[in-house]
């Protein structure tokens, strides 16, 4: 064989390796995927289907969820099929994985720029992990003012930084998994402390912001007694709204509905409710002269009221008529309302949930569930039982029928763009006290939506054909909604 030909094959060899050192395939860890590092967001949503997930202020960079064809890697079942990918100045530059049997993995471009070193193989940013495998590292405290772990570093000897130290232990400081200050103690008896500013400042802002969630947790604590107490002496006690008939403060929108006509609008997260606008311009029909008078008056005069329902309780309404806007409201569910907005913006504990029973409702004929609901507003109203599935465009969830009880039957609830579309009601076998809850609400929900099919011996089906549904995707989540019927029932 000549020799430029051995030089040439050579050349392609190197070339090959080069372009295969920027594919994502990590044999070490048995998982590939068809993309490489570098890619954009347009290469990539030419391959996958991408959601937008998220953005990382410490690394500059977006985070999208991406769905796999399979919701398997190499034999490892994914969960939700999906994988996290991150994006820094559109470029393709780390993954993670979760699987379903508690393990994740992330692999990352090496190539991208390291962070600052502070010398002894250390450097800004590095993990716990990572440190632990070069020194020994012993739990110290927890920072409460800067939300850090502290952890006494074991140094091979009593020199650091050109300074001998009074021992060889130092201090090594960790925000969110990521070294960003160091202490240590000289000889002489001053500090050497060593800090990333960018780090650094972000620590104490997390830490300020659990300052505030320790407070707040104690407000919580607070009005969660002033509930218990509630519920024990002012059941009976009905305050009317006095603005529009029949209403009172605390009313659920189950009983709301049953005397006006109303529309889902919004979730509003500053005071974690659920908002409503009353429908004039198809009201009821009903002979009670006080609501005939109200929905005529207000037919004429107003452009929209809304009623606002924290935990499923009315405790404000916003009118809006002739250019002018008036707000009512009850204090005691208007305070807790405001908490539970401040507890969602501090990430802290919400104050105790008011769900309803669905199968109190039923036999109350107060169901509050409709073609076309939204998942949010089903399930700020009805407890949902445990984790669904979400994929592209369906969700599927379950909710127990008695959320009191063990075991319980359990409705499975499924989502086509966020519209409720389909329903089945699962016995529970095993329970046999519960079999005539079970028929009771089968014949409210026939009654309701009209007669089901049979899915399965003892699951009954009802659809909504008019809602629109990606077929193709339904089907291949055929297998996941069967286990999702089994864990609703075990």
């Amino acid at each position: 064989m000549k020799e430029g030909d051995n030089l040439k094959k050579i050349c392609i060899l190197f070339c090959l390796c080069i372009i295969c050192g920027y594919s994502v395939v990590f044999a070490e860890q048995n998982i590939s995927v068809n993309l490489n590092w570098g890619e954009t967001y347009s290469e990539i949503k030419e391959k996958y289907p991408l959601i937008y997930n998220n953005h990382l202020d410490d690394e500059d960079s977006n985070t999208y969820w991406l769905k796999l064809n399979e919701p398997y890697l190499n034999g490892k079942k994914v969960v939700d099929g999906k994988i996290l990918i991150y994006l820094k100045e559109n470029k393709l530059y780390r993954i993670k994985v979760d699987f379903v049997d508690g393990t994740e993995l992330i692999v990352q471009d090496k190539t991208i720029k390291k962070m600052k070193e502070i010398g002894e193989n250390l450097y800004w940013g590095m993990s716990f992990a990572q440190v632990s495998k070069l020194y020994e590292l012993k739990y110290k405290e927890h920072d409460e003012s800067e939300n850090a772990s502290v952890y006494y570093l074991t140094l091979p000897e009593k020199n650091f930084k050109r300074s001998v130290l009074k021992s060889n232990k130092i201090l090594a400081y960790f925000w969110n998994n990521q070294l960003y200050k160091i202490m240590a103690e000289k000889e002489d008896g001053t500090e050497i402390i060593l800090q990333d500013d960018g780090l650094l400042k972000k620590a104490k802002i997390q830490g300020d912001l659990n300052i505030k969630r320790k407070a707040h947790e104690e407000v919580v604590k607070k009005i969660n007694k002033e509930i218990e107490k509630e519920i024990e002496t002012s059941l009976n006690k009905i305050n009317y709204v006095k603005l529009i008939p029949g209403l009172y403060w605390g009313e659920s929108i189950n009983d709301i509905v049953l005397d006006y006509a109303v529309k889902y609008v919004e979730y509003y997260r500053d005071e974690n409710a659920l908002v409503y606008e009353m429908d004039f311009q198809n009201p009821y029909t009903k002979k009670d002269r006080d609501y005939n008078d109200f929905i005529n008056t207000y037919q004429q005069i107003t452009e929209k009221i809304r009623l606002y329902l924290w935990n499923n309780q009315l405790y404000k309404i916003e009118m809006k008529y002739n250019d002018v806007e008036q707000v009512v409201s009850d204090k005691t569910l208007l305070n807790r309302a405001i908490v539970d907005g401040q507890t969602l913006k501090l990430g802290g504990t919400l104050l105790k949930p008011n769900h309803r029973n669905i199968l109190t409702d039923v036999k109350n004929d107060k169901l509050y569930m409709y073609w076309g609901q939204s998942s949010e507003e089903l399930f700020k109203i009805y407890e949902l039982s445990r984790g669904g599935i979400i994929w592209d465009t369906i969700s599927i969830n379950s909710i127990d029928l008695d959320n009191g009880k063990e075991n319980s039957s359990s409705i499975i609830v499924m989502f086509s763009n966020n519209h409720l579309y389909k329903i089945l009601l699962c016995a529970n076998k095993n329970l046999k006290e519960q079999q005539k809850d079970f028929v009771y609400v089968k014949n409210y929900l026939e009654k309701k939506f009209g007669k089901p099919s049979v899915y399965k011996k003892d699951i009954w089906l009802w659809q909504d054909v008019t809602i629109p549904v990606d077929k193709s995707e339904e089907d291949s989540l055929q297998a996941l909604l069967n286990e999702e019927i089994v864990r609703s029932l075990q």
